[in-house]
Protein backbone atom coordinates (compact mmCIF):
# COMPACT_ATOMS: atom_id res chain seq x y z
CA UNK A 1 0.00 0.00 0.00
CA UNK A 2 1.36 3.38 -0.97
CA UNK A 3 2.11 5.99 1.65
CA UNK A 4 -0.69 8.56 2.15
CA UNK A 5 -0.46 11.57 -0.14
CA UNK A 6 -0.26 14.06 2.74
CA UNK A 7 2.66 12.19 4.29
CA UNK A 8 4.55 12.32 1.00
CA UNK A 9 3.80 16.02 0.58
CA UNK A 10 5.09 16.88 4.06
CA UNK A 11 8.15 14.69 3.59
CA UNK A 12 9.04 16.22 0.22
CA UNK A 13 8.44 19.78 1.44
CA UNK A 14 10.71 19.37 4.46
CA UNK A 15 13.33 17.51 2.43
CA UNK A 16 13.41 20.28 -0.17
CA UNK A 17 13.77 22.91 2.53
CA UNK A 18 16.69 21.01 4.09
CA UNK A 19 18.54 20.31 0.84
CA UNK A 20 18.04 23.89 -0.40
CA UNK A 21 19.42 25.37 2.81
CA UNK A 22 16.17 26.96 3.87
CA UNK A 23 16.43 24.81 6.99
CA UNK A 24 20.06 25.04 8.11
CA UNK A 25 22.15 22.27 9.71
CA UNK A 26 21.64 22.24 13.48
CA UNK A 27 18.35 24.16 13.28
CA UNK A 28 15.60 22.86 15.53
CA UNK A 29 12.21 22.31 13.91
CA UNK A 30 9.13 23.72 15.64
CA UNK A 31 7.36 21.42 18.13
CA UNK A 32 5.32 18.70 16.44
CA UNK A 33 1.97 20.25 17.37
CA UNK A 34 2.99 23.63 15.94
CA UNK A 35 4.66 22.19 12.83
CA UNK A 36 1.69 19.95 12.10
CA UNK A 37 -0.66 22.93 12.40
CA UNK A 38 1.56 25.08 10.12
CA UNK A 39 1.56 22.34 7.48
CA UNK A 40 -2.16 21.68 7.89
CA UNK A 41 -1.76 17.98 8.75
CA UNK A 42 -2.23 15.75 11.76
CA UNK A 43 0.59 14.75 14.12
CA UNK A 44 0.50 11.13 12.89
CA UNK A 45 1.06 12.31 9.32
CA UNK A 46 3.89 14.61 10.43
CA UNK A 47 5.58 11.85 12.45
CA UNK A 48 5.46 9.50 9.44
CA UNK A 49 7.19 12.15 7.32
CA UNK A 50 9.82 12.83 10.00
CA UNK A 51 10.50 9.11 10.29
CA UNK A 52 11.31 8.96 6.57
CA UNK A 53 13.59 12.00 6.86
CA UNK A 54 15.35 10.43 9.84
CA UNK A 55 15.88 7.21 7.86
CA UNK A 56 17.73 9.30 5.27
CA UNK A 57 19.84 10.99 7.96
CA UNK A 58 18.37 14.41 7.12
CA UNK A 59 17.01 15.04 10.62
CA UNK A 60 17.76 13.74 14.10
CA UNK A 61 14.99 13.27 16.63
CA UNK A 62 16.13 13.58 20.27
CA UNK A 63 13.76 12.46 23.00
CA UNK A 64 12.44 15.33 25.17
CA UNK A 65 14.36 17.89 23.11
CA UNK A 66 12.86 17.83 19.64
CA UNK A 67 13.81 17.32 16.01
CA UNK A 68 16.95 18.87 14.53
CA UNK A 69 18.37 19.19 11.04
CA UNK A 70 21.48 17.03 10.95
CA UNK A 71 24.67 18.93 11.72
CA UNK A 72 27.09 16.78 9.75
CA UNK A 73 27.20 16.85 6.00
CA UNK A 74 25.28 13.87 4.64
CA UNK A 75 27.32 11.76 2.25
CA UNK A 76 25.66 11.19 -1.12
CA UNK A 77 24.33 7.66 -1.38
CA UNK A 78 24.02 4.82 -3.85
CA UNK A 79 21.12 2.45 -3.20
CA UNK A 80 20.97 -1.28 -3.91
CA UNK A 81 17.42 -2.60 -4.09
CA UNK A 82 16.87 -5.93 -2.35
CA UNK A 83 13.60 -7.90 -2.09
CA UNK A 84 13.13 -7.80 1.70
CA UNK A 85 14.94 -6.88 4.91
CA UNK A 86 16.17 -10.40 5.72
CA UNK A 87 16.99 -11.34 2.11
CA UNK A 88 20.72 -11.68 2.79
CA UNK A 89 19.99 -14.16 5.58
CA UNK A 90 17.20 -16.23 4.02
CA UNK A 91 17.94 -16.33 0.29
CA UNK A 92 19.66 -19.34 -1.24
CA UNK A 93 23.43 -19.54 -1.04
CA UNK A 94 24.01 -18.44 -4.63
CA UNK A 95 21.69 -15.44 -4.35
CA UNK A 96 23.29 -14.39 -1.07
CA UNK A 97 26.80 -14.52 -2.51
CA UNK A 98 25.83 -12.68 -5.68
CA UNK A 99 24.13 -9.89 -3.74
CA UNK A 100 27.01 -9.56 -1.28
CA UNK A 101 29.64 -9.45 -4.04
CA UNK A 102 27.75 -6.79 -6.00
CA UNK A 103 27.33 -4.81 -2.78
CA UNK A 104 31.05 -5.17 -2.00
CA UNK A 105 31.93 -3.97 -5.49
CA UNK A 106 29.66 -0.94 -5.11
CA UNK A 107 31.19 -0.08 -1.73
CA UNK A 108 34.72 -0.35 -3.13
CA UNK A 109 34.02 2.24 -5.83
CA UNK A 110 31.75 4.42 -3.69
CA UNK A 111 34.35 4.90 -0.96
CA UNK A 112 36.85 6.20 -3.50
CA UNK A 113 34.44 9.00 -4.42
CA UNK A 114 33.03 9.93 -1.03
CA UNK A 115 29.75 8.03 -1.44
CA UNK A 116 27.99 5.68 0.93
CA UNK A 117 26.02 2.59 -0.12
CA UNK A 118 22.74 1.58 1.43
CA UNK A 119 20.27 -1.23 0.78
CA UNK A 120 16.56 -0.64 0.37
CA UNK A 121 14.08 -3.48 0.89
CA UNK A 122 11.17 -3.12 -1.51
CA UNK A 123 8.92 -5.94 -0.30
CA UNK A 124 7.77 -6.80 3.19
CA UNK A 125 7.42 -10.54 2.49
CA UNK A 126 9.84 -11.14 -0.41
CA UNK A 127 6.98 -11.07 -2.91
CA UNK A 128 6.36 -8.79 -5.87
CA UNK A 129 2.71 -8.76 -4.72
CA UNK A 130 3.64 -7.06 -1.44
CA UNK A 131 5.58 -3.98 -2.52
CA UNK A 132 6.45 -1.51 0.22
CA UNK A 133 5.65 1.74 -1.56
CA UNK A 134 6.15 3.62 1.69
CA UNK A 135 9.86 2.75 1.45
CA UNK A 136 10.04 3.42 -2.28
CA UNK A 137 8.55 6.87 -1.88
CA UNK A 138 11.88 8.02 -0.45
CA UNK A 139 13.29 7.70 -3.99
CA UNK A 140 13.23 10.66 -6.36
CA UNK A 141 15.03 12.12 -9.38
CA UNK A 142 18.18 12.51 -7.28
CA UNK A 143 18.29 8.83 -6.30
CA UNK A 144 21.01 6.59 -7.72
CA UNK A 145 19.90 2.96 -7.58
CA UNK A 146 21.18 -0.47 -8.63
CA UNK A 147 18.72 -3.21 -9.58
CA UNK A 148 19.80 -6.86 -9.82
CA UNK A 149 18.10 -9.05 -12.41
CA UNK A 150 14.48 -8.86 -13.46
CA UNK A 151 12.80 -9.60 -10.12
CA UNK A 152 11.88 -5.91 -10.01
CA UNK A 153 10.40 -5.72 -13.52
CA UNK A 154 6.89 -4.86 -12.25
CA UNK A 155 8.47 -1.81 -10.58
CA UNK A 156 10.23 -0.51 -13.69
CA UNK A 157 7.38 1.80 -14.65
CA UNK A 158 7.14 3.20 -11.12
CA UNK A 159 10.89 3.78 -10.86
CA UNK A 160 10.96 5.32 -14.32
CA UNK A 161 8.23 7.78 -13.36
CA UNK A 162 10.25 8.66 -10.27
CA UNK A 163 13.08 9.71 -12.58
CA UNK A 164 15.68 7.65 -10.70
CA UNK A 165 19.17 7.29 -12.15
CA UNK A 166 19.31 3.48 -12.37
CA UNK A 167 21.64 0.66 -13.32
CA UNK A 168 20.20 -2.78 -14.02
CA UNK A 169 22.66 -5.66 -13.62
CA UNK A 170 21.22 -8.55 -15.60
CA UNK A 171 22.07 -11.74 -17.44
CA UNK A 172 19.30 -11.11 -19.95
CA UNK A 173 18.98 -8.67 -22.81
CA UNK A 174 15.64 -9.73 -24.33
CA UNK A 175 13.47 -6.98 -22.88
CA UNK A 176 10.05 -6.30 -24.38
CA UNK A 177 9.47 -3.09 -26.32
CA UNK A 178 7.58 -1.67 -23.33
CA UNK A 179 10.42 -2.46 -20.92
CA UNK A 180 12.97 -0.92 -23.29
CA UNK A 181 10.89 2.25 -23.50
CA UNK A 182 10.47 2.49 -19.73
CA UNK A 183 14.20 2.03 -19.15
CA UNK A 184 15.48 4.05 -22.11
CA UNK A 185 17.45 6.40 -19.85
CA UNK A 186 18.87 3.66 -17.61
CA UNK A 187 22.27 2.05 -17.62
CA UNK A 188 22.66 -1.70 -18.11
CA UNK A 189 25.40 -4.16 -17.26
CA UNK A 190 25.00 -7.43 -19.15
CA UNK A 191 26.81 -10.70 -18.54
CA UNK A 192 25.99 -11.91 -22.05
CA UNK A 193 25.04 -15.37 -20.81
CA UNK A 194 23.22 -16.25 -24.02
CA UNK A 195 26.58 -16.16 -25.82
CA UNK A 196 28.32 -18.03 -22.99
CA UNK A 197 25.81 -20.87 -23.13
CA UNK A 198 25.98 -20.96 -26.91
CA UNK A 199 29.74 -21.47 -26.65
CA UNK A 200 29.22 -24.12 -23.97
CA UNK A 201 26.81 -25.97 -26.26
CA UNK A 202 29.36 -25.79 -29.09
CA UNK A 203 32.00 -27.32 -26.84
CA UNK A 204 29.71 -30.24 -26.03
CA UNK A 205 28.84 -30.59 -29.69
CA UNK A 206 32.53 -30.65 -30.62
CA UNK A 207 33.04 -33.54 -28.18
CA UNK A 208 30.47 -35.62 -29.98
CA UNK A 209 27.61 -35.05 -27.54
CA UNK A 210 24.25 -35.50 -29.22
CA UNK A 211 21.84 -35.89 -26.30
CA UNK A 212 22.41 -32.89 -24.06
CA UNK A 213 20.46 -32.00 -20.92
CA UNK A 214 20.07 -28.62 -19.28
CA UNK A 215 19.89 -29.11 -15.51
CA UNK A 216 18.57 -26.53 -13.08
CA UNK A 217 17.23 -26.56 -9.55
CA UNK A 218 14.96 -23.63 -10.46
CA UNK A 219 11.26 -24.03 -11.32
CA UNK A 220 11.89 -22.76 -14.87
CA UNK A 221 14.93 -22.99 -17.09
CA UNK A 222 16.45 -19.48 -17.34
CA UNK A 223 15.94 -17.84 -20.72
CA UNK A 224 19.65 -17.18 -21.20
CA UNK A 225 20.49 -20.88 -21.13
CA UNK A 226 17.74 -21.94 -23.47
CA UNK A 227 18.37 -19.09 -25.90
CA UNK A 228 22.07 -19.89 -26.19
CA UNK A 229 21.48 -23.64 -26.30
CA UNK A 230 18.89 -23.39 -29.08
CA UNK A 231 21.39 -21.68 -31.34
CA UNK A 232 23.35 -24.94 -31.47
CA UNK A 233 21.00 -27.85 -30.83
CA UNK A 234 17.56 -28.16 -32.40
CA UNK A 235 14.52 -28.48 -30.18
CA UNK A 236 14.18 -32.24 -30.71
CA UNK A 237 17.41 -32.91 -28.81
CA UNK A 238 16.77 -30.39 -26.03
CA UNK A 239 16.13 -31.73 -22.55
CA UNK A 240 15.57 -29.16 -19.84
CA UNK A 241 13.96 -28.37 -16.50
CA UNK A 242 15.38 -31.13 -14.33
CA UNK A 243 13.60 -30.01 -11.20
CA UNK A 244 15.35 -30.90 -7.96
CA UNK A 245 15.40 -29.20 -4.58
CA UNK A 246 17.68 -26.85 -2.71
CA UNK A 247 19.19 -29.91 -1.00
CA UNK A 248 22.30 -30.99 -2.87
CA UNK A 249 21.94 -34.74 -2.30
CA UNK A 250 18.29 -34.68 -3.39
CA UNK A 251 19.24 -32.78 -6.52
CA UNK A 252 21.93 -35.36 -7.34
CA UNK A 253 19.43 -38.19 -6.89
CA UNK A 254 16.90 -36.49 -9.17
CA UNK A 255 19.60 -35.91 -11.78
CA UNK A 256 20.73 -39.54 -11.62
CA UNK A 257 17.14 -40.72 -12.12
CA UNK A 258 16.82 -38.40 -15.09
CA UNK A 259 20.01 -39.84 -16.58
CA UNK A 260 18.72 -43.41 -16.22
CA UNK A 261 15.60 -42.48 -18.21
CA UNK A 262 17.31 -40.38 -20.91
CA UNK A 263 20.95 -41.55 -21.08
CA UNK A 264 22.28 -38.11 -22.04
CA UNK A 265 25.96 -37.65 -22.84
CA UNK A 266 26.31 -33.91 -22.21
CA UNK A 267 25.12 -31.68 -19.39
CA UNK A 268 24.76 -27.90 -19.08
CA UNK A 269 24.25 -27.05 -15.41
CA UNK A 270 23.10 -23.55 -14.68
CA UNK A 271 23.63 -21.43 -11.57
CA UNK A 272 22.72 -23.52 -8.52
CA UNK A 273 21.42 -22.24 -5.21
CA UNK A 274 22.84 -24.90 -2.92
CA UNK A 275 24.54 -24.22 0.38
CA UNK A 276 28.31 -24.21 0.31
CA UNK A 277 29.04 -27.91 -0.22
CA UNK A 278 31.93 -29.60 -2.05
CA UNK A 279 30.76 -30.43 -5.56
CA UNK A 280 31.34 -33.78 -7.25
CA UNK A 281 30.17 -35.15 -10.57
CA UNK A 282 26.61 -35.58 -9.24
CA UNK A 283 26.90 -39.36 -9.46
CA UNK A 284 26.88 -39.36 -13.27
CA UNK A 285 29.08 -41.66 -15.39
CA UNK A 286 32.53 -40.31 -16.24
CA UNK A 287 31.70 -40.21 -19.96
CA UNK A 288 29.06 -37.50 -19.45
CA UNK A 289 30.64 -34.16 -20.37
CA UNK A 290 29.65 -31.39 -17.97
CA UNK A 291 29.80 -27.59 -18.30
CA UNK A 292 28.46 -25.60 -15.37
CA UNK A 293 27.98 -22.12 -13.99
CA UNK A 294 29.96 -22.08 -10.78
CA UNK A 295 28.50 -20.32 -7.72
CA UNK A 296 30.71 -17.70 -6.08
CA UNK A 297 32.67 -19.15 -3.18
CA UNK A 298 32.60 -22.73 -4.50
CA UNK A 299 35.94 -24.23 -5.49
CA UNK A 300 36.49 -24.96 -9.17
CA UNK A 301 35.74 -28.63 -9.95
CA UNK A 302 38.09 -30.98 -11.78
CA UNK A 303 35.25 -32.97 -13.35
CA UNK A 304 33.72 -30.17 -15.45
CA UNK A 305 34.41 -27.03 -17.45
CA UNK A 306 32.93 -23.98 -15.77
CA UNK A 307 32.46 -20.23 -15.62
CA UNK A 308 31.65 -17.79 -12.85
CA UNK A 309 29.93 -14.42 -13.38
CA UNK A 310 32.17 -11.48 -12.33
CA UNK A 311 29.52 -9.88 -10.14
CA UNK A 312 32.04 -7.99 -7.99
CA UNK A 313 33.26 -6.18 -11.11
CA UNK A 314 29.65 -5.53 -12.11
CA UNK A 315 29.03 -3.86 -8.75
CA UNK A 316 32.09 -1.64 -9.22
CA UNK A 317 31.03 -0.62 -12.71
CA UNK A 318 27.44 0.05 -11.62
CA UNK A 319 28.63 2.42 -8.89
CA UNK A 320 30.93 4.22 -11.31
CA UNK A 321 28.15 4.74 -13.85
CA UNK A 322 25.92 6.27 -11.17
CA UNK A 323 28.65 8.49 -9.74
CA UNK A 324 29.53 9.71 -13.24
CA UNK A 325 25.81 10.36 -13.92
CA UNK A 326 25.94 8.25 -17.06
CA UNK A 327 22.66 7.68 -18.89
CA UNK A 328 21.58 5.18 -21.53
CA UNK A 329 24.80 3.20 -21.42
CA UNK A 330 25.16 -0.55 -21.85
CA UNK A 331 28.27 -2.32 -20.63
CA UNK A 332 29.16 -5.97 -21.09
CA UNK A 333 31.10 -7.70 -18.34
CA UNK A 334 33.40 -10.35 -19.80
CA UNK A 335 32.69 -13.91 -18.69
CA UNK A 336 35.40 -16.49 -19.33
CA UNK A 337 34.42 -20.06 -19.97
CA UNK A 338 37.15 -22.25 -18.51
CA UNK A 339 37.75 -25.06 -20.98
CA UNK A 340 41.56 -25.23 -20.98
CA UNK A 341 41.71 -28.63 -22.63
CA UNK A 342 39.99 -27.21 -25.70
CA UNK A 343 41.65 -23.80 -26.08
CA UNK A 344 44.23 -25.06 -28.57
CA UNK A 345 41.63 -26.88 -30.65
CA UNK A 346 38.72 -24.43 -30.74
CA UNK A 347 39.98 -20.95 -29.80
CA UNK A 348 37.09 -19.24 -31.60
CA UNK A 349 34.51 -20.50 -29.10
CA UNK A 350 36.30 -19.59 -25.90
CA UNK A 351 35.39 -16.28 -24.28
Amino acid sequence: MRAPQKTNLVYKTLKTNILSGKLLPGMQLPPETELAKNMNVGRITLRSALKKLEAESLVKRIERKGTFVRLQQVMPALTLLIPCEDYIEKAGYGSIMTTQMILNGMISTAQQHGYQVRTLAVSKSNSIDDIDYDALDTLDENSKIVIIGVWFKPLFEYLSQKGCNAVNITALSNYTAKMKKLTSSWNFIHFGLEDVWEKAAKILQSRGCSQVAIATNSPQTPCAIRTGFMRVFDENTLLFNIEGTDIYNDFCKALQNFYEKNNFDGLLLNYTNFSHVPLNNFGLPANVKIIMELPIGVDAPDFAEWFRCPVYEAGKQAAQLLIDNKTSEIRHVAVKLNAPSLEAKIPDIIL
